[in-house]
């Protein structure tokens, strides 16, 4: 029974259903408890958890576990189960970008696996994916791309169409930074047909991602931010319905799609749409943040409540989900969906009334448990919320470092603008680095002009299109809201390269994490 529990959760985990791979692993370890069994169980269940925590992105503890895992196989003589726990370092080390560390330990999970009485060609070509991607990274693209269409090859022959969907995301990623974008179009296609019937969330947002960097280089942004809606809703069923802490850790590790597509709204014109997406990135990263560091959260509620609200979230999310499905093929697809209109009437019903009922819940935790519901709801403030809270002398500055550019929403009490900088995420990343460190060492450790002249060149890219546009004239207070490495940045030290003043010399600075802090606390 332990080890069909241990088998279950891993599949779960592997489906994108987390809660049910945590509720698995817990009656898994107590019936191991009780019973007090012997090693290879006692293996079995510390792997699965360590792939329990890679999924849910606590991947401290998840390395801890692999190598603990690791060392017990070994003392068994299992060079499978040493191979599968060499195989999530080798994942972990891809996350950290240490490709090159990442490439040897995928490689002997591979002579391990190699070793084993019976090989599985399946687990072998999921570790060959794995190390075809760490060969991409270390600039080998030929190289992986022929081991990935061979690993497709096989997966097909073997009938594994999740594991083909994930090499055809791959493989289009692949041939979008080669630029034969027709090419990667096919391979995005591919995988969503082969999902089609299937449920892989974390394969098929994705995969969604992709077909919109594809819809970007031939300038289809309409395209390309239906896309990118398509794999926010895969990706938010991957955390759905767990316990708050690991449930928003999980949507953090999402948040770029939500930047990606504030790019996109940006360039369409949606503005406010577009600072919405970009509050609730850092709403998300925020509270996981917080989460990390173990912060008490006084419940204040009775547990009756705290599950209603818990049942009525997964409700929801499953009724969004089917109407979803249901209204995006018959609108924007013109497909059957066999579902009819009487369905989805009832459908549209359902949802309207467990949103009713949610809301009705929601104003009943702000006064009993408010901390909790903002966990759960955290409320967004609108540009004209914000907007109205300022002073006629303060500009709030709301940065979003993108990989394709750099954008600033500049806030003021009659004004509402977004400014694209002339500067990549990237860039500003290798900047702030540099600034910091030669200004870390000081007029000892680095030479006078070494260290104004980096301070001057962040100005330039960060605060001077603001000024020229004339945005903060009048203004003596600005609101900061940083992104990225930009938390690193004392923007007061920042040297305007025309009269060498400080930033602060000029402006009262404070920062916020995100414009709807600022307003709650405002």
């Amino acid at each position: 029974v332990v080890g069909v529990l241990a088998d279950l959760s891993r599949t779960r985990v592997a489906v994108g259903d987390l809660r049910g791979g945590v509720r698995d692993l817990r009656r898994a370890r107590a019936i191991a408890d009780s019973l007090s069994l012997g090693p290879a169980h006692y293996a079995e269940l510390v792997l699965s958890e360590g792939d329990l925590q890679l999924a849910l992105k606590v991947y401290s503890r998840a390395f801890d576990l692999y190598r603990s895992a690791e060392d017990l196989f070994s003392a068994l003589d299992s060079p499978g189960g040493q191979a599968r726990a060499l195989e999530g370092q080798g994942l972990l080390n891809m996350i950290r970008e240490d490709f090159e560390e990442a490439s040897g330990v995928l490689a002997k999970s591979m002579s391990l696996r190699r070793q084993s009485a019976q090989p599985d060609p399946r687990a072998l070509s999921i570790t060959g994916m794995y190390l075809a991607l760490a060969q991409e990274e270390m600039g080998d693209l030929a190289g992986a791309r022929r081991e990935l269409k061979d690993i497709a090859n096989t997966l097909a022959r073997l009938g594994d169409g999740v594991g083909e969907a994930a090499v055809m995301a791959s493989l289009g990623d692949l041939e979008v930074r080669r630029g034969d974008i027709d090419s990667a179009d096919s391979r995005f296609l591919r995988g969503l047909a082969l999902l089609k019937g299937r449920i892989a969330p974390e394969v098929e947002w994705r995969l969604h991602a992709g077909r919109a960097d594809v819809f970007q280089s031939s300038e289809r942004v309409d395209a390309a931010i239906e896309e990118l809606l398509l794999a926010i809703e895969a990706a938010e069923r991957v955390g759905y319905g767990l316990p708050l802490e690991e449930g928003n850790r999980v949507r953090a590790g999402h948040s770029d799609l939500y930047i990606r597509l504030a790019e996109k709204l940006v360039r369409d014109g949606q503005i406010e749409t577009a600072f919405e997406m970009a509050e609730r990135a850092r709403a998300q990263r925020t509270i996981a943040v917080l989460n990390g560091g173990r912060v008490g959260i006084p419940l204040g509620a009775s547990a009756d409540l705290l599950g209603r609200e818990q049942d009525l979230r997964i409700r929801l999310n499953n009724l969004s989900l089917e109407l979803g499905r249901s209204d995006r093929s018959l609108v924007r697809r013109r497909e059957s969906t066999g579902v009819s209109a009487s369905g989805r009437r009832d459908l549209r019903l359902a949802m309207d009334q467990a949103q009713q009922e949610y809301a009705r819940l929601l104003a009943q935790m702000r006064i009993s448990a408010p901390e909790y519901s903002f966990w759960v709801n955290p409320e967004l403030s609108s540009l004209e919320d914000v907007s109205a809270l300022l002073g006629g002398d303060q500009a709030l500055l709301e940065y979003l470092l993108g990989p394709e550019a750099t954008l600033v929403f500049v806030v003021t009490a009659d004004t509402v603008a977004v400014l694209p900088l002339e500067i990549s995420g990237t860039s500003l990343q290798d900047m702030v680095g540099f600034a910091r460190g030669v200004v870390k060492g000081g007029p000892h450790g680095s030479a006078d002009f070494v260290w104004r002249s980096s301070l001057q060149n962040l100005h330039e890219a960060l605060l001077t299109p603001v000024e020229t546009s004339g945005l903060l004239s009048g203004k003596n207070t600005l609101v900061i809201i940083p992104h990225g490495d930009l938390h690193y940045l004392p923007f007061q030290a920042l040297i305007n390269p025309v009269d060498n003043t400080f930033l602060v010399e000029r402006y009262a600075v404070s920062y916020a994490p995100s414009a709807s802090t600022w307003a709650h606390l405002t």
